[in-house]
């Protein structure tokens, strides 16, 4: 302990003895360490997510419901409402394992459907990009038809 002495420490500091791709193995990490400070950065990582997945939420329920929104036209415009809860968002986040994607983004799997649990999925931003491009053009051509 003498040699740990003023060195600050971090989560990623932490070499767990079992390393698994899903999950780190956090019981032997808090019986090797009973540092509390490891602990709280771990919970406190878990509030930056909650904080993050909040304002996603937030952003998808004003374009579906202010119509002042730039985007209010494209959804809220067309009857899609926001179901979705912050809650419901961490539970596709790890259904979707949506940590390992580069850049995730919130997709709805029938375009004219809903925000809700059903309906949604954690996919990579540049997928959701071609995605809604390819549905925009549908869009068009069946308006034109």
């Amino acid at each position: 302990q003498a040699m740990n002495k003023g060195k600050s420490f971090s989560i990623f500091d932490y070499k767990p003895r079992k390393m698994t791709r899903e999950k780190l193995d956090w019981t032997a990490f808090l019986k090797d360490h009973k540092k509390s400070k490891f602990f709280r950065k771990k919970k406190r990582w878990l509030g930056k997510l909650r904080n993050i997945l909040s304002d996603r939420r937030g952003s998808i329920y004003s374009r579906c419901n202010f119509p002042g929104c730039n985007k209010f036209e494209y959804y809220g415009g067309r009857g899609i409402k926001c179901l979705l809860t912050v809650d419901e968002l961490e539970f596709l986040w790890h259904r979707d394992n949506a940590a390992s994607l580069k850049q995730p983004s919130v997709d709805r799997i029938d375009p004219n459907g809903h925000y809700e649990i059903s309906n949604c999925r954690f996919i990579e931003m540049e997928l959701n990009r071609k995605l809604a491009n390819k549905n925009i053009l549908l869009m068009d051509l069946s308006e034109a038809a």
